[in-house]
């Protein structure tokens, strides 16, 4: 998931430079691949176990994608670091939780062990 979250970082920042030198269909490539990614995290979210989390970051999903056909169509650098903008706070929320998770489940592990407990597998 990171790797898409870069992936998308990339080709709107290139779409961004295509719009500035009026190269049109770079442009319109980058934006395209970008929608295509954004699509892919929509689709990789479980709505039925994801709660209203998995609900919400749908809808955003959903939002970025038409607004990065928007600012296609308007040439908007501003929609785009919109866009670019609401990813990378998910991207960091995300990071922030998996760092969370990871440090609760180090401090259980470390707890166990000192009990000369086993971990659940």
């Amino acid at each position: 998931v990171s790797m898409m979250f870069e992936g998308v970082e990339t080709r709107i920042s290139q779409a961004k430079d295509a719009m500035e030198r009026k190269e049109i269909a770079l442009k319109g490539e980058m934006i395209s691949q970008s929608i295509t990614i954004v699509d892919a995290l929509r689709e990789s979210l479980n709505l039925d176990d994801g709660g209203d989390l998995a609900e919400n970051l749908w809808l955003l999903y959903e939002y970025v994608a038409k607004r990065l056909v928007i600012a296609n169509s308007k040439n908007s650098i501003e929609m785009l670091n919109e866009c670019n903008g609401l990813l990378e706070q998910v991207k960091m929320l995300g990071t922030k939780f998996l760092w969370s998770c990871m440090l609760q489940t180090n401090k259980s592990y470390a707890l166990m062990q000192l009990h000369n407990r086993k971990p659940i597998q």
